[in-house]
């Protein structure tokens, strides 16, 4: 598997305001959006097999982010992030297949060694374990006072995301710059 295919990358990608990262979520919602037979596991399939599996972790590390900052892990869950499928409101894998295959990634490309990178790792290993036994709320839960059994994960993540995310845009960037895995490299 091509971990990171940048001629073609560079052939497909504009760059925007927001960062290479955010360049690289936007090369896979394009597709996606073009495609509304696709569930999430379809765009991470074509954004791995054309653009290289760091581009996938980008994406799916991407999704967690903007998921958990808006709604915490429950929100992950709920709307199927971390599953096969996507969506809302409807049955939900426990086992946690897509978020299984980003800590797979993360440890493939040794995130772990950048800043923050093991912290993450570990907040998301915790909630994969949890969720064998996770019971999701109902709006009678919502109704009373619910706490969310991940809500010290989501506490956990808040602390320490916004650096967490320089460092995987600084990370990126040198893929970009150098073709090459930076932390292989000693780049970062």
């Amino acid at each position: 598997m091509t971990a990171f295919n940048r001629d073609r990358i560079r052939q497909d990608l504009v760059l925007n305001d927001h960062g290479i990262h955010q360049s690289f979520m936007d090369l896979a919602y394009e597709e996606y959006n073009k495609n509304k037979d696709w569930k999430l596991p379809d765009m991470y399939n074509f954004t791995r097999f054309t653009y290289g599996e760091v581009v996938e972790m980008a994406v799916m590390l991407g999704n967690y982010n903007y998921q958990v900052n808006n709604g915490g892990h429950d929100q992950y869950f709920s709307n199927r992030y971390a599953s096969e499928g996507g969506g809302c409101f409807a049955d939900h894998d426990t086992g946690c297949a897509l978020s299984r295959r980003l800590t797979s990634l993360m440890e493939k490309y040794k995130l772990n060694e950048l800043q923050h990178g093991n912290e993450v790792l570990q907040i998301m290993k915790a909630f994969q374990d949890r969720m064998y036994d996770y019971e999701e709320p109902t709006d009678e839960d919502y109704q009373d006072y619910y706490e969310d059994p991940l809500g010290d994960l989501d506490d956990r993540y808040y602390k320490i995301n916004d650096k967490w995310m320089k460092n995987l845009e600084q990370y990126f960037h040198l893929w970009m710059e150098h073709n090459a895995d930076p932390i292989k490299k000693n780049l970062i």
